[in-house]
């Protein structure tokens, strides 16, 4: 009788730790946070590999490990996990959506910046990556690979991706072009760039509907420029921004009265919405 119950009790301590070693193989059921996400990206660097630095290759869906069950704790649609990792809210929700409804649901910030062009290129890598598409490229595998709701397989086909992926996909991959390679700056656009500027930086300049912020800072704004010399050169380039906006900085060179060459430089951002509005000034030290 005793050796019938120890044995009894030595297979339910063998089952126990098979189903110790099960539960640690997959994972714990909650709170295991993925791969945070990309609080500030660096600026892309034009022509990097594939478009825009988008990981194409990674679609051909060779060599793989197994797929999480759908329902399991680190499935990439749960709330918590997408929390964690802000990019997973656009396997559910509109790309212009996105950012407020992460806000709205983890009380935290949109990670990613209109003018960091490599932003453009982790988010649709990050579509694929919930799918399951096996990531080749070596910077994708080292931003993705580790995070435990990334499971590689290699029956990955596009089609699996929903319409308002697909359309994030393609608006993703628009604006990270954009944003490495920005149109010139027209001449419409110089005239009202440069109009805004001299309205806002001379004694006496019309302001109206200019941001309220701006307006009261004026004083010390027009009081810098009024000192400056003999204007020599200005440059105004396009900044990437977001999709219903347009940015520019200008900057402006200035020598002294008797030649000699330069002797102070100013610069200022002006951001414009698309009725033409000025929205945004920063002036930069």
């Amino acid at each position: 009788m005793r050796l019938a119950v120890v044995m009894a009790l030595l297979a339910g301590i063998g089952c126990e730790g098979e189903r110790a070693s099960r539960a640690s193989a997959s994972g714990p059921k909650t709170g295991a946070a993925p791969a945070g996400p990309v609080a500030a990206l660096p600026a892309g660097r034009a022509g990097e590999a594939g478009d825009g630095g988008i990981d194409d290759g990674a679609r051909r869906g060779d060599g793989s490990a197994g797929f999480a069950d759908a329902g399991g704790p680190l499935d990439p649609r749960d709330p918590a996990v997408r929390c964690a990792e802000a990019c997973l809210y656009l396997t559910g929700v509109a790309l212009d959506e996105a950012p407020a409804a992460f806000e709205r649901d983890c009380g935290a910030s949109w990670p990613y910046r209109d003018d960091h062009c490599d932003g453009y290129d982790d988010q649709v890598n990050c579509i694929y990556a919930a799918h399951g598409n096996v990531l080749e490229k070596p910077r994708w595998r080292e931003r993705f690979g580790a995070a435990r709701w990334y499971r590689p397989r290699a029956d990955f086909d596009d089609a699996e991706l929903s319409a308002t992926e697909r359309a994030s996909v393609r608006a993703l991959r628009a604006r990270g072009r954009a944003c490495r390679h920005p149109p010139a700056v027209s001449a419409a656009e110089r005239e009202l760039v440069t109009a805004w500027f001299d309205r806002l930086t001379e004694d006496g300049g019309d302001v109206a509907g200019a941001p309220a912020g701006v307006v009261e800072d004026l004083g010390p704004l027009r009081a810098r420029y009024r000192n400056l010399k003999v204007l020599d050169e200005t440059r105004i380039t396009r900044v990437p921004s977001a999709p219903d906006e347009r940015t520019f900085r200008l900057e402006r060179f200035y020598r002294a009265a008797g030649g000699g060459g330069y002797e102070d430089e100013e610069a200022m951002t002006l951001t414009f919405d698309a009725e033409g509005r000025l929205v945004a000034v920063d002036r930069e030290p």
